[in-house]
């Protein structure tokens, strides 16, 4: 169930252009978007701490 809210709050924050282009990105490198998002998420803040 948080997986949905999670992903309403993406539609609603994305212009829809942009979360096509996200997801396609997504999906070419074999990923949902929502996995794709939280890895891009993950890099971030492990590279904020170094």
């Amino acid at each position: 169930m948080n997986v949905n809210i999670k992903n309403d709050r993406i539609n609603m924050r994305l212009d829809k252009d942009l979360k096509d282009s996200i997801k396609q990105v997504a999906y070419d490198n074999g990923y949902t978007l929502t996995h794709y998002l939280s890895r891009m998420i993950m890099n971030e803040v492990s590279s904020y701490k170094k």
